[in-house]
């Protein structure tokens, strides 16, 4: 598997792993310098989130980005609804791409969960919630539930049966997909916490933990990377 199996379109684009966070920073009081300060993050605007990462994409010289498992994004998402708990550790890996391209599974797989969360304030959009069936050994990389959201044109069925290759979706836009620039949040989580979770925590599972807690986060949503075929 690579990330070319993930999206087949882009294949031939350069892309690169990118810190956003890092990168927001220097943007951040640029803007803030010609506009002035504010206590939420100017790029909690999707229109200017994306232009920012238009610019990270030129100045690397690629077409897209991908990175932010555990990353802190406490600069970036300042001032966002994670301000009131502090939980600005990133649960998943962000693939950067343009909005409506086609995401595809990369493995055979069973569609658990289809749904919309709804929320327009930093919320998952349409999500799938897949099962891979992966000759996967346990000591490297244990069973996992894999979310893939912010979704637009969702194509596969909550019971079905999917073989790699298979269109899921296409990325979607805001602010029907959380309000957020376009890019595709892929996050995995462990399959023996996936019951509990599914019928005990479902409306508060989120992309984001505390830092007080990273351990047990890392346990729960291990590197999705891996298991993609992707090297993080």
């Amino acid at each position: 598997m690579s990330v070319t199996t993930l999206f087949p379109t882009l294949a031939g684009k350069t892309f690169a792993r990118v810190n956003i966070d890092r990168e927001s920073d220097a943007w951040i009081k640029d803007y803030e310098k010609k506009h002035g300060e504010s206590p939420r993050s100017p790029l909690l605007d999707p229109m200017l989130c994306q232009q920012f990462l238009e610019e990270v994409h030129r100045k690397r010289g690629v077409y897209w980005s991908y990175g932010g498992y555990l990353e802190d994004r406490s600069c970036i998402w300042r001032g966002s609804y994670l301000q009131k708990s502090g939980g600005f550790i990133h649960l998943g890996v962000d693939f950067n791409v343009p909005q409506g391209t086609p995401v595809y599974t990369q493995y055979d797989a069973s569609v658990m969960v289809v749904d919309n969360d709804g929320d327009l304030d930093g919320g998952w959009g349409h999500r799938i919630f897949l099962r891979p069936n992966l000759p996967m050994d346990e000591s490297q990389f244990p069973a996992s539930v894999f979310i893939y959201a912010h979704l637009q044109n969702v194509v596969v069925e909550p019971g079905s049966r999917i073989k790699a290759g298979t269109v899921l979706a296409e990325v979607g836009g805001p602010p029907h997909n959380g309000n957020w620039a376009p890019h595709l949040h892929v996050q995995a989580l462990r399959y023996d916490n996936f019951a509990r979770i599914l019928t005990e925590e479902f409306e508060d599972l989120d992309g984001y933990g505390h830092s007080d807690h990273l351990a047990e986060l890392a346990h729960v949503f291990p590197n999705p990377l891996p298991a993609m075929g992707i090297s993080d």
